[in-house]
């Protein structure tokens, strides 16, 4: 089949990203006690590190809105459960199940992993 480019051109897109989180993630963020508490700024630098790979699976029907996923900091084994939301503003919400140091977690059937 004979193709002929007829336009290339680029389009900026911009993802607005809320990260929420759940009372259960605010409670569990203890579970390893204080001397190992999960603070928010791990879970927001976390969560940026992998927002650009989830707007470009978004993008490309790889990740859908209403997906839970998992992301996996190799760095310090950090676990954040969460599920991809959208408002009504067209803004992506990231809503934090549940956090956790764990190595080896095993997250549901049918959560997608991301690691970082």
């Amino acid at each position: 089949m004979l193709e002929t480019i007829i336009s290339k051109y680029k389009e900026n897109i911009s993802f607005v990203v809320y990260i929420d989180k759940t009372r259960h993630a605010d409670e569990r963020q203890w579970r390893h006690g204080v001397s190992d508490y999960i603070t928010d700024d791990d879970i927001i630098n976390v969560v940026r590190k992998a927002t650009s790979f989830i707007s470009k699976q978004l993008v490309f029907d790889k990740l859908d809105i209403g997906d839970e996923i998992v992301i996996y900091d190799r760095t310090n084994d950090l676990n954040i459960v969460c599920s991809l939301e959208a408002s009504r503003d067209d803004i992506i919400n990231i809503v934090i199940i549940t956090v956790m140091k764990k190595r080896d977690f095993k997250p549901k059937s049918g959560t997608k992993k991301i690691i970082i």
